[in-house]
């Protein structure tokens, strides 16, 4: 770090100070009163407190005085009891502090308590790697404080990112952090939120230096029977409420167990780190484990085993915008997936076990892994094995974990059949069709248990286990097609339709899309081999994979060829099939047979159809209802496949002119659904869904049905899913029409990310629910972030503009126009953009 003259920098603090805040930054880059250095470190704190990111608490107010010691400037952050402060001390040394001062109101014994223990815990603790504390006293308003080093530098991951290190030299960085913490624990002091905010890395003579902050909830390391006298004889932690930041939270610290927590709960929360660290994630998304809100993430880290980094890697979207490889000073996720498999997979793992035994009994220890690493040596830490991995799953829930092992088991004996297969078919005929026909009811029994996973409600629980099976099934299957350990296609078709249906459970759309499309291709070009029930099955998933990518088209196709499959409606008795019911009540949802005169194929479902259209609407509702009714009497009313086809046919009378029938055959099923599967089932949260929109009209009764069961919606997929991200947009919606729009606004956000995140930005629905969200910043005049969505729009579709119709082009320039006229200026579109949408 280049040395700076403290008292250059504090006149120059001073004199920006005085200026308004816009004005700042320029003020001290032209300023000729300090050299560049001086200039660079005065504009990071006034950025730290004025332009940076908002905080939330924090005001401009006249800072509190403590004149016999020190001068304090500007606000430079706040936590839960003390704020910041900028300071200069008044004697010799006169040098630059933090000054952290108790927040005005909070006077209790118990908030002194801890206050003070922070003072002591910084107190004993003498390393270049902590930020300790010079002094404590109290300000001239009577208020504690205590003076600190003043702490320059970046939070380790953006550090490291911005400055693209290798692995090896994250790793060398790591290893300061833990002789840091190995100094605290020696001296008696847990840190208990260690996080990449409070480890903070600048340069100190060409060579990072790292600086750990923030110990405002430390306790003392004494004995479990002795918790209630941790530092300054305060309880830092109330029994069952945790205190720290859940995503670094051990599973003890997260169920408030004071007790319970020890060196190992630190080593944890330094796991975490290491883990972001090496791939760029966290082991356990956020939205999985705050769903449940904040006394559940104990639950929730508990019942989600985390993948190896190198795995995490492997998994993450191909679209999406960070690419870790590359901010590690790689070319290609290969070479970071093989940088980080093995010894650092296994020493991440242990360092996050869920039980305290499995971790590291020091930092020490955790220290000479990492070196051994780094000298090619073999390391202490042990890859989980699979066992290891289903053990948490059978803590959780035996039943599931009894499938989920069923499925692992009976998959791997399928390929390892088939592979012998292989070879036998080429020897003899008669044992190829036996063995054909036992896989075939293997694969029956596999794509019966997967197809009891709800796509939405698996993809909450255990999904990085369930996605991590199928990925090395997928991969296994890949490796044996191509060494021609697996040669027969109607073997393989069974194979990827089973892998495709499991996939599509989890809305794990790319992988689905590959193996259903395989599958369906294979059946249709060896007909006469292939038995009607498969080609139907695959091609009706198929048409619910195109129908939840919103390519309607395609899905109305599928269905169509899949009743044909099965002879409807000409074969004897194809009105009762209940596979036909369903297909027509899923085709009814994108629009089959409610075309031209298509619906005469419906048979004697349907009453006879005149040129008229409203006739024609009336026709196509009596053989709605007409599935309805057949479904009813086949399936019996409260079965859980006919409440799906209610629902449905439901929602698509609602489509050709039906409405209130249609609400009054939602609400019926709804009510029958949450009486007899509950109200969190997710049947009955597909009628809510429907529901919604079929009320659009009354935006009243839509307010109130949404509101009541949101809470079921984020509890069961998350806020982030596609049926959550479909009900805040009809309910942004229907506040927006009640003159509510800045209660909608955060809705309409929200379910924009969840819909970018699960289909892209391109997607039909995604362009849906971010053309709603562009009505309410039009509606606000949000200037600035309606621009910025137009230019991100305008971005995202100039690649591929030749696809778009006039209609299309028509949209975009429409939107533009609304802008200018709203505005009264052009938006900042790239002109290249504009040229490749032909708007000007």
């Amino acid at each position: 770090m280049v040395a700076i003259d403290p008292m250059v920098a504090w006149e120059l603090l001073e004199r920006a100070a005085e200026l308004p805040a816009p004005q700042r930054r320029s003020f001290i880059e032209s300023s000729d009163s300090a050299d560049p250095p001086t200039r660079a470190f005065v504009l990071d704190l006034i950025s730290r407190s004025v332009d940076g990111p908002a905080l939330p608490g924090i005001d401009f107010s006249a800072p509190p005085q403590i004149r016999a010691r020190y001068r304090l400037l500007l606000p430079l952050g706040e936590g839960g009891f003390g704020r910041v402060y900028l300071g200069r001390a008044m004697s010799p040394p006169k040098r630059l502090v933090a000054v952290k001062v108790l927040r005005p109101g909070l006077d209790s014994e118990r908030v002194l308590r801890r206050f003070a223990a922070e003072q002591e815990a910084l107190a004993r603790l003498d390393h270049p790697g902590i930020a300790g504390i010079f002094e404590s006293g109290l300000t001239d308003e009577g208020r504690p404080y205590f003076a600190m080093p003043l702490v320059r530098g970046e939070p380790i991951l953006r550090w490291c990112d911005a400055r693209q290190l290798g692995i090896e030299e994250r790793v060398g960085l790591f290893g300061q952090l833990l002789d840091a913490i190995a100094h605290a624990h020696r001296r008696g002091v847990l840190h208990r939120d260690l996080k990449p905010a409070n480890i903070l890395v600048s340069e100190e003579d060409g060579r990072p230096q790292i600086r750990v902050i923030d110990f405002g909830i430390a306790r003392s390391l004494i004995s479990a029977e002795r918790h209630e006298e941790a530092l300054g004889g305060a309880t830092l932690t109330e029994i069952g409420t945790p205190i720290g930041t859940p995503e670094y939270m051990s599973p003890e610290q997260a169920a408030g167990e004071p007790a319970a927590v020890d060196i190992r709960s630190d080593l944890y929360s330094l796991g975490v780190v290491l883990y972001q660290l090496l791939c760029g994630e966290y082991p356990i998304d956020s939205e999985t484990l705050r769903r449940g809100g904040l006394m559940h993430v104990a639950d929730a880290i508990r019942s989600a085993p985390p993948p190896p980094p190198s795995r995490r890697v492997q998994i993450a979207a191909p679209d999406a915008a960070a690419t870790p490889w590359e901010a590690r000073a790689l070319r290609e996720r290969s070479d970071l997936v093989e940088r980080l498999r093995g010894p650092l997979d296994a020493i991440a793992l242990k360092a996050i076990s869920i039980e305290q035994r499995d971790r590291y009994a020091d930092a020490d220890r955790f220290a000479e892994d990492l070196l051994r690493w780094s000298r090619r040596e073999p390391v202490s830490a042990r890859p989980p094995s699979r066992i290891d991995t289903l053990r948490f799953t059978i803590r959780r829930n035996r039943l599931a974990a009894s499938v989920l092992l069923a499925v692992l088991l009976t998959l791997s004996a399928g390929l390892v059949s088939t592979a012998f297969f292989a070879i036998a078919a080429q020897r003899q005929a008669d044992a190829r069709e036996t063995e054909a026909q036992r896989f075939r009811t293997m694969a029956e029994f596999l794509g019966t248990i997967f197809s009891g996973i709800d796509p939405e409600q698996a993809r909450g629980r255990d999904t990085t286990l369930l996605r991590s099976m199928l990925d090395d099934a997928s991969e296994s299957l890949g490796d044996r097609v191509a060494s021609g350990a697996i040669a027969d296609p109607r073997i393989l078709a069974e194979l990827d339709q089973v892998l495709g249906v499991a996939y599509t459970r989890l809305l794990l759309l790319e992988p689905a899309d590959l193996h259903l499309t395989r599958s369906v291709e294979a059946m249709r070009s060896d007909r006469a081999a292939t038995a009607d029930t498969a080609l139907f099955d695959g091609l009706f998933e198929l048409s619910w994979l195109r129908g939840r990518q919103y390519r309607m088209d395609e899905s109305r196709a599928l269905l169509r060829e899949a009743l044909d499959q099965i002879g409807w409606p000409t074969r004897p008795g194809s009105n009762d099939d209940p596979r036909a019911l369903e297909a027509l009540a899923a085709g009814a949802l994108v629009g089959l047979y409610s075309d031209g005169n298509a619906v005469r194929e419906i048979g004697e479902l349907a009453q006879p159809l005149t040129d008229a259209g409203i006739a024609h609407l009336a026709a196509v509702r009596s053989a709605w209802r007409g599935v309805v009714d057949r479904a009813t009497r086949v399936l019996g009313a409260g079965s859980p496949q006919m409440l799906r086809i209610h629902h449905r046919i439901g929602r698509s009378l609602d489509n050709v002119g039906g409405s209130e029938e249609a609400r009054i055959m939602l609400a019926e099923a709804i009510e029958i659904s949450a009486r007899e599967l509950g109200r969190d089932h997710p049947i009955t949260l597909e009628g809510v869904r429907y529901i919604s929109t079929v009320l659009r009209e009354d935006p009243d009764a839509v307010v109130a049905l949404i509101e009541d069961w949101l809470p079921e919606f984020d509890g069961v997929y998350g806020p982030l899913s596609p049926a959550s991200a479909n009900m805040r947009n009809n309910l942004g919606w229907a506040l927006h029409m009640l003159g509510r729009s800045e209660e909608a606004l955060p809705l309409l956000r929200t379910a924009r990310d969840g819909t970018f995140a699960s289909f892209g930005p391109r997607n039909d629905f995604s362009t849906w629910v971010e053309t709603t969200l562009i009505n309410i910043l039009d509606t606000l005049a949000l200037e600035e972030e309606f621009e910025q969505v137009l230019i991100d729009r305008w971005a995202r579709w100039a690649p591929v503009a030749t696809e778009l119709d006039e209609r299309a082009r028509g949209s975009f320039a429409g939107l533009r126009n609304r802008f200018i006229e709203r505005f009264g200026r052009e938006p900042a579109i790239d002109p290249r953009d504009l040229e490749a949408l032909r708007l000007e």
